[in-house]
């Protein structure tokens, strides 16, 4: 009898090796990466997910509005105007952070001209208010009189010529279009568009008398009521932009490094630190 359950013992405990074996195989079957099972299995949670490291928080922004810098803790963006900040294992000047911020947005763009088949005088026509109001025809024919004794030309043949380039764009992230500027010894005479970091639009005329004396008129603009206001909008916007699509360079720890920019809420320029890039485009 005792021998009998010896053989039984040792039947059961061989089975049971014999089993884990089938079951351990069959997981590892099932499971393996690349097996055609796991498909089966991948709506469990994190299934056949990598799990990211965490990386460290290394983000810096640069207002445009008031040309200050921050930094984020994780929690809150903390105002950085002075000395030095260590993020990760980076320590960034603040000086040089500031200069490289603005080399960058202020950096050389490719000069744009916006063909525009307009006498000055129907442009003018065009200029509507955020309140609906065009502007008088009283004003129109002033600065169209004022601006043809100034440029010596006829007011029917003078005509707006839209043009942007990198001395127009301002700390602020205004986006400055010229129509038409003139300058005799005496008389300074500028009509330009402002576009705003906001996206909405102004219209200025300024006449500089050198010897003393200023007349200005400014207002601003509803431009989705003409087309070629919005077209010329669009183009500032492409132009004001493109800088975006190049990467910054952030000097610290006696190094430097590249990174690719978000442009945030149209007034923060924001760089991940802990992402550098080798593009040259981004």
């Amino acid at each position: 009898m005792t021998n009998k359950k010896a053989e039984l013992n040792i039947t059961y405990v061989v089975g049971g090796v014999i089993a884990a074996f089938v079951l351990v195989l069959a997981l590892f079957l099932v499971f393996s990466p690349g097996s055609s099972f796991t498909k089966y299995f991948s709506w469990l949670p994190s299934f056949n997910k990598t799990i990211e490291p965490v990386k460290s928080i290394e983000y810096i922004r640069y207002d445009l509005s008031n040309q200050k810098i921050s930094y984020y803790d994780g929690t809150t963006w903390i105002p950085f105007d002075k000395d030095q900040v260590i993020l990760g294992e980076k320590t960034i000047q603040y000086s040089s952070a500031l200069e490289d911020f603005q080399n960058y947005y202020l950096s050389e763009r490719l000069q744009k001209t916006i063909l525009i088949d307009y006498r000055l005088n129907d442009f003018l026509n065009l200029i509507i208010d955020d309140k609906g109001n065009r502007l008088h025809t009283t004003t129109i024919s002033e600065l169209v009189k004022k601006s043809s004794l100034e440029t010596g030309v006829q007011s029917s043949e003078l005509k707006i010529n839209a043009q942007i380039g990198k001395e127009d764009i301002s700390i602020g992230g205004n986006t400055i279009i010229n129509l038409i500027e003139s300058s005799t010894s005496k008389v300074l005479t500028k009509f330009y568009l402002i576009l705003k970091s906001d996206d909405s639009l102004e219209f200025n005329y300024v006449q500089v008398d050198l010897v003393g004396g200023e007349y200005w008129v400014k207002t601003k603009l509803d431009y989705s009521k003409s087309d070629t206001l919005m077209n010329i909008v669009n183009e500032a916007k492409d132009f004001r932009d493109s800088v975006f699509k190049k990467p910054i360079k952030i000097r610290f720890n006696q190094e430097s490094a590249n990174y690719c920019t978000q442009f945030r809420d149209k007034r923060f320029i924001e760089v991940n630190l802990a992402e550098p890039t080798t593009n040259t485009q981004c």
